[in-house]
């Protein structure tokens, strides 16, 4: 008995050695059906998750593509502000610069109209006028002072000093003044008896 299962045990061997053991071909075969059926999940799982990466990239290159024109459009819009923002600087300093600046700007187009010497030769500040028109005035009282010593020489003698024949002449003239009118109103007054 002891024989007969040595030499079984030997025919075994060689069967698995020769590939052609019942049992390992059984198992094998079971082995092959695994590796097959895992095969074939993980080609699933590839092809699953192959959609789910593609899905993913389209989504992700849409939100990409969208945020781009969000964020252009709002750098577009800030810009936009920025600008009306310097803007309404810029125009409320100038506002402000003519407001402020209307005291200081008039007076200097009106200081350039009073020194303009296009109409006439010489300048005519106020300071300037003031002497001008002290000299003209101290030149008409040379004038009446002349008119009144030819008018004292005219009717006064040479003899007497310049102030009384001022007095003197203005003496003579009152009195030959009332002269003639007392001749007109004597002419006058004989006219009714013709």
């Amino acid at each position: 008995m002891y024989q007969d299962k040595l030499v079984n045990l030997k025919k075994q061997l060689q069967q698995l050695e020769d590939g052609i053991h019942t049992e390992y071909l059984r198992r094998v075969k079971r082995l092959e059906h695994q590796l097959h059926e895992r095969l074939r999940l993980n080609k699933i799982y590839k092809d699953h998750m192959f959609d789910v990466v593609e899905r993913e990239y389209a989504a992700e290159k849409k939100a990409a593509a969208k945020e781009f024109e969000e964020k252009k459009i709002e750098l577009r819009e800030n810009l936009l502000n920025d600008f009306e923002d310097k803007r309404k600087m810029i125009e409320n300093e100038r506002h402000s610069m003519e407001l402020n600046g209307d005291s200081t700007e008039v007076k200097p187009v009106m200081k350039r109209i009073l020194r303009r010497r296009a109409n006439e030769p010489a300048p005519a500040p106020e300071k300037r006028r003031k002497p001008l028109a002290t000299t003209l005035t101290y030149q008409l009282d040379e004038r009446e002072v002349d008119a009144d010593l030819r008018a004292i020489a005219r009717h006064s003698p040479p003899t007497h000093p310049a102030h009384h024949h001022h007095h003197h002449a203005h003496h003579n003239t009152n009195h030959n003044t009332p002269r003639k009118h007392h001749n007109s109103t004597n002419s006058c007054e004989s006219s009714p008896t013709f």
